[in-house]
């Protein structure tokens, strides 16, 4: 299955705007996903059974829940931009990029 959104288109007129600032999707816990991104994008992981791919050039923020047993692999032109409440083990620091895994259980 593939599912294309293109970017939501904005009108502005006299005393009027229009946007589509997000979208939800709900997906079964065992389809692999791939997403293709050129924005911020936020992912809320329940109970997935997949392998999930996001390329994503904005920011990405990635809530699991504690009981998850999921293996999140960041890809990121500096370590400083690693964040959030998880210690992230970098393996790969050149100038070109930096790689981390973070293993949750």
């Amino acid at each position: 299955m593939r599912v294309s959104f293109n970017a939501p288109r904005s009108h502005s007129g006299v005393g009027f705007r229009a946007d589509m600032p997000s979208y939800t999707i709900l997906v079964p816990e065992d389809i692999d996903v791939e997403i293709k991104n050129r924005r911020s994008l936020s992912i809320h992981l329940e109970n997935i059974k997949s392998n999930w791919v996001m390329e994503n050039t904005g920011h990405v923020g990635i809530i699991v829940q504690n009981s998850a047993d999921a293996k999140i692999k960041a890809v990121v032109d500096g370590k400083e931009l690693l964040g959030g409440n998880v210690a992230w083990k970098v393996i790969g620091d050149n100038e070109e990029n930096t790689h981390a895994r973070q293993n949750t259980n």
